[in-house]
């Protein structure tokens, strides 16, 4: 019994018995069974029907069946796989399927680095349209994998297969480019900076990483790094508004409404999405400006407060309305760490409020410019003012206070000033 496929430039013979598999370059003579176990349960690691990704032009009847199983397998799995990656963010993107046995093809070049490179080069992304036909089925793979070295390929020249090197060049994101693959802050910043790129890290309480280069600067967002500082306000928040933890979550939730805000207030573009190995970590549009918290001129509190009424007034709320994330510049105010907006509600709009006046009362800053901001925010706001008064007095919304009760008394009063002017 002989079975055969025969590719753009390979052919595979398939023979009864047991013997070593021989492979040259061009022609992969191999037994039966082991194709036949490696394609349907990749129990030696795909590294025999790996040569089976590229392109076919004849295959006898059982060995067509073959092929089709091998590459359902292939695509269930790199999606699963992705999708596990993306988490959350797979909500956003918009993928071509012919993604999925590019990802295999990169796990495979030590053995068919000649056979995809030739087929991609010549061919193109329609050496790949079979994925857009195959049914996807359920495959399980079995614990034991053997990967099997045929022959040594020396170096892989990928010049002329960009997509093997850079495969996420397929994935469409609302803004900026994605990658999977393990970079440094640096060589993720170098494509917006230029070479010679000098990082630096704002403090060991952000999560912002400055990166300078000949051309620029981009500020470089580590999720990660900032996971930790959301446990405590998690806890606060518990009985209003739950702060997202993921890192994935918070990501694309900056990302989305980074966007969607920025018909009303400056906000920075998302130039990339890096994600491996658990990170999370966005190069992102630097805007320079100076914080809110740190001036003490009421006219900048006044702006902050009708940027803050201008968000609300568009249905979204912050979720975690710092004075620090709104930055005076010099085209206005813009508003930075959009990780936990969410779509507005009175009690989400009243902790907002309320998230703001802690946060410059934690700091020490004189209570007369939250009195300024949330002057500002009234005279802007669409919400009714009975409604919003009644959900700031409510107890649930006082958890900020919890750590340092003896300032509740001034953040009644500085609400009650406001109201009443």
């Amino acid at each position: 019994m002989e079975e055969v496929v025969e590719g753009y430039n390979f052919r595979v013979i398939a023979r009864s018995g047991l013997f070593k598999p021989v492979f040259d370059g061009e022609k992969l003579i191999v037994p039966w069974r082991l194709l036949e176990l490696d394609a349907v349960y990749g129990l030696l690691g795909d590294s025999i029907s790996g040569v089976l990704l590229a392109p076919v032009v004849r295959a006898s009847p059982r060995a067509s069946r073959l092929v089709e199983l091998y590459r359902s397998r292939v695509l269930f799995e790199e999606s699963r796989w992705l999708r596990g990656v993306l988490g959350p963010i797979a909500r956003v993107v918009v993928l071509r399927p012919e993604l999925y046995p590019i990802l295999r093809m990169r796990r495979l070049l030590d053995l068919y680095c000649s056979v995809y490179v030739e087929a991609l080069s010549n061919l193109g992304l329609e050496a790949l349209s079979y994925v857009r036909s195959i049914r996807v089925w359920g495959a399980k793979s079995p614990s034991l994998k053997i990967p099997l070295r045929l022959w040594s390929r020396g170096e892989c020249d990928l010049g002329e297969a960009p997509l093997l090197e850079n495969p996420w060049a397929l994935i469409r994101v609302p803004e900026g480019s994605i990658c999977l693959d393990g970079l440094s802050y640096e060589e993720l910043a170098s494509p917006y900076v230029g070479e010679r790129v000098e990082c630096s890290r704002i403090s060991i309480l952000h999560s912002i990483t400055l990166c300078r280069g000949p051309r620029g600067v981009v500020a470089v967002k580590d999720y990660m790094a900032s996971s930790f500082k959301w446990i405590p306000a998690f806890l606060a928040s518990a009985p209003t508004s739950r702060f997202q933890r993921d890192p994935r979550s918070r990501a694309v939730t900056e990302l989305v409404y980074s966007r969607l805000l920025r018909g009303v207030v400056r906000t920075p573009r998302t130039l990339s999405l890096n994600l491996n190995g658990g990170r999370v970590v966005a190069v992102k549009e630097y805007i320079a400006g100076r914080p809110v918290l740190e001036i003490r001129d009421p006219k900048a509190w006044r702006e902050a407060g009708r940027a803050l009424a201008r968000v609300h007034n568009l249905g979204y709320t912050l979720g975690d309305a710092n004075p620090s994330n709104f930055l005076v510049t010099r085209d206005g105010i813009a508003v930075v760490d959009l990780e936990q907006a969410r779509r507005a509600t009175p009690k989400s709009i009243a902790w907002d409020i309320v998230t703001a006046i802690a946060y410059t009362q934690l700091m020490g800053v004189d209570a007369n410019l939250p009195l300024e901001l949330l002057r500002e925010y009234l005279e802007e706001a669409s919400t009714p003012r009975n409604i919003l008064l009644r959900e700031l007095l409510k107890p649930e919304l006082l958890t900020p206070y919890m750590v340092m009760p003896f300032k509740l008394p001034e953040a009644i009063k500085i609400i009650a000033s406001a109201a009443a002017s």
